[in-house]
């Protein structure tokens, strides 16, 4: 059975999961921005939890069970990665290769080197 809360703002809260958070709250909670989060909702939604919107109204709310499944997805493929990681570093592949790395723009030495050799 739900426990029933009180608070000043909710005067009635059943169960702390179905708790609603405003995009306020749940950016603060994934240490997000406001601004970056709003972005994110609207032009990459696979990058904030999934959210509710209130019937007859515009509000868009989270509930707190989908943002703690949200982050703990997360935390699943962070897991994922760092073993792919370790993976790859045991095979010599990470970090990478100095041979497998885009060599950057040639020294001045160098190209003059190459210089002369077209040259000569």
């Amino acid at each position: 059975m739900a426990t029933v809360k009180s608070d000043q703002r909710n005067p009635l809260i059943l169960n702390d999961e179905e708790i609603l958070l405003t995009e306020h709250d749940v950016s603060a909670i994934l240490r997000v921005a406001l601004g970056t989060f709003r972005v994110n909702r609207s032009q990459h939604p696979e990058r904030v939890p999934p959210w509710v919107r209130l019937p007859g109204s515009r509000q868009i709310r989270w509930r707190l069970r989908d943002v703690r499944a949200f982050i703990e997805s997360g935390a699943i493929e962070g897991e994922r990665e760092r073993a792919r990681m370790e993976e790859m570093r045991r095979e010599g592949l990470y970090p990478f290769p100095k041979s497998v790395r885009k060599k950057g723009r040639p020294s001045k030495r160098e190209q003059m080197e190459r210089e002369k050799e077209g040259s000569g």
